[in-house]
């Protein structure tokens, strides 16, 4: 990797990002070496570069470069790091590495959750729904009720109820599962529920 500027984060973890070549600008400014410039660059590039079904590698390579912009800039904890490993394995995920994108989802989680204070936030729910989704597509479909279900539970607290179109997605989601299982009066009933909400919403 070409980095101009007198500093880098750590060279070692720019080096392992891949064969990346990219001139990052550094600013300095009263708060040290800023590297948010870098950091939103590379994810808008990324975010680019999924829309197309070829154009997997270049999108990793870019979420991977913003992820180790975001480290140096948040350090660990940070939502915005959450949010890059969360990236990174939405493109495992789409290329059909499930046991990576599995692996990358649950650092997202654990950042999440600490930082969150546990189980209190729309992003936590987010990311057991993803975790969840990883699991169907492995065909294990208990961990994936599992998880969609603790998705459902801080939607409904965080929402108030069963009156939001999320809500009535985790039903959707969960009654998939069970679909998928071959449990079919399960998955209607699931599906049902998603449907009443909708339907109270659109009337």
């Amino acid at each position: 990797m070409i980095i101009t500027g007198s500093t880098s984060p750590d060279r070692h973890i720019w080096e392992s990002v891949g064969p990346w070549v990219v001139t990052v600008e550094v600013r300095r400014g009263a708060g040290g070496v800023c590297w948010a410039t870098c950091t939103e660059c590379a994810c808008r590039r990324g975010l680019s570069f999924r829309r197309w079904a070829d154009k997997y590698s270049q999108a990793l390579g870019m979420h991977e470069i913003a992820l180790v912009c975001v480290l140096a800039l948040e350090g660990h904890n940070s939502p915005d790091v959450a949010k890059s490993y969360n990236n990174i394995a939405l493109i495992y995920d789409s290329q059909g590495n499930y046991e990576e994108a599995l692996e990358i989802y649950t650092k997202s989680l654990d950042i999440k959750t600490r930082i969150y204070g546990g189980d209190n936030h729309l992003d936590v729910a987010a990311s057991y729904n993803n975790i969840g989704t990883v699991y169907e597509s492995l065909g294990k479909y208990e961990e994936a009720l599992e998880m969609h279900s603790k998705s459902l539970d801080i939607k409904t607290r965080i929402l108030g109820g069963n009156n939001h179109p999320d809500v009535s997605a985790s039903f959707i989601n969960i009654g998939t599962v069970y679909a998928r299982k071959g449990e079919l009066e399960n998955a209607l009933v699931q599906f049902q529920k998603g449907l009443e909400i909708q339907t109270r919403l659109i009337t």
